[in-house]
């Protein structure tokens, strides 16, 4: 269900008749043209998982790998939901909360732009469930390993898992001194140890991703406008930029939001203060990192949100919690009728969250990603016309600025 809910996001063109940018034209010429070489740079940095399940997509005939493509991607988003699912029992005991915390993955207004439905971009999705499987102690094995192979193919995958440092060590300390505590740290590390030799070939190649030096204001200024101003969505905050101007719409919305944060610090517990305080930090550093990189992308925004909307979530169960435990230190006779009462609360907030999504959200639930002219259809016609007038018997595929060029034997196109 998760994965149909992602692929009906896309509007235009289906995202199973069209190829995804980096899916098609870097990864799936990488694939074909060197076959399991799965420790190769791009922006710098090795992607690991899109390049395991795009080499296995490679194996397909080419006119049907835009639909394996789509699919395996909406599938690994709509597994990253289940994680967090899970993963927020610590946190949210409320099941509707937690489903509302799932849904969330799936429905935030800048995903079907560049994190949807395709494979190149799920690491921007597990940075999300890393970031939740740091906050969860599950008690079975297969919390375990889940949490340990999302920490891994997380840090493999997006160099950006660097900024979560002070989080891991948190966990570290916080946790108990068992092995099976330390699982997720451990797995972040290893992850990050496939970095490295493909950062010092990209370095050694001269493929690495462009930066520009900007200052405080810039990285704040930045924080403000495209994050925290589009919480309640895109096409909510251009209206409502229309209406007053960009620096009343920033400000009206950090105002709410400011004033939401103070009523979950002082009402919170201790865990949900720590959460709340980490999803803030950890948000502004992954926006004030991908602000010196020199080309701008929705996609970088979509952690910065995502986090907010989960530390409200988070709010809304703790004052919850505490509210029932008042109610049972009362004694046996108000316990009950608290319970119910907690279960109604949940219903109607669960409902309002609803309401949300709808007037705010669900204004931005589908975009159109792709034009007519990008229809996988007639891409893969082009390169057999390609194919057809090669002298060489390859197909070349020009060089991009986080890319080396490839040329990829016509026999893996046209066969």
């Amino acid at each position: 269900m998760g994965a149909a809910v992602a692929l009906l996001r896309v509007a235009g063109v289906p995202a199973w008749d069209s190829g995804y940018s980096d899916d098609v034209h870097v990864f799936l010429p990488d694939a074909l043209a060197h076959p399991w070489h799965l420790l190769m740079p791009y922006g710098g940095y090795e992607q690991l998982l899109p390049r395991l399940l795009i080499q296995l997509v490679s194996y397909l005939p080419l006119i049907d790998a835009a639909k394996a493509l789509a699919v395996t991607g909406a599938v690994v988003d709509a597994l990253c939901a289940l994680f967090i699912y899970h993963a927020t029992r610590d946190l949210i005991t409320s099941r509707w909360l937690r489903v509302a915390a799932a849904a969330a993955l799936l429905l935030q207004p800048l995903a079907p732009l560049e994190d949807l439905d395709n494979v190149v971009n799920t690491p921007w999705l597990l940075m999300i469930a890393f970031f939740m499987a740091l906050f969860w102690r599950p008690k079975g094995w297969a919390g375990v390993v889940a949490s340990g192979l999302v920490a891994f193919m997380a840090a493999s995958s997006e160099f950006l898992l660097v900024t979560f440092a002070p989080l891991v060590l948190l966990r570290l300390f916080w946790a108990p001194r068992r092995w099976r505590e330390q699982v997720v740290p451990i797995c972040w590390a290893a992850g990050l140890a496939v970095q490295v030799p493909v950062y010092l070939m990209a370095k050694a190649d001269h493929v690495q991703r462009r930066t520009a030096h900007h200052g405080l204001g810039y990285v704040l200024r930045g924080y403000a406008v495209r994050d925290l101003q589009r919480v309640p969505g895109m096409v909510f905050a251009y209206n409502l930029n229309r209406l007053v101007g960009v620096p009343a719409a920033c400000a009206i919305i950090i105002v709410i939001l400011v004033a939401g944060l103070v009523w979950a610090l002082v009402t919170g517990t201790r865990r949900s203060r720590v959460f709340i305080v980490s999803a803030l930090v950890t948000g502004f550093l992954v926006s004030a990192v991908t602000s010196v990189l020199s080309s701008y992308a929705n996609r970088y925004d979509f952690v910065p949100i995502i986090l907010l909307t989960l530390a409200a979530l988070v709010a809304i169960d703790t004052h919850w919690q505490r509210a029932e435990a008042a109610a049972a230190d009362r004694g046996e006779a108000g316990a009950a009728p608290a319970a119910r009462a907690r279960r109604t609360r949940a219903r109607v907030a669960v409902a309002v969250f609803a309401c949300f999504l709808v007037a705010t959200w669900g204004t931005s639930y589908r975009h159109t990603r792709v034009w007519p002219e990008d229809k996988w259809q007639v891409l893969v016609q082009q390169w057999q016309g390609e194919c057809h007038d090669s002298t060489t018997g390859t197909l070349y595929f020009p060089a991009l600025v986080v890319a080396q060029a490839e040329s990829v034997p016509c026999a893996r196109i046209v066969g």
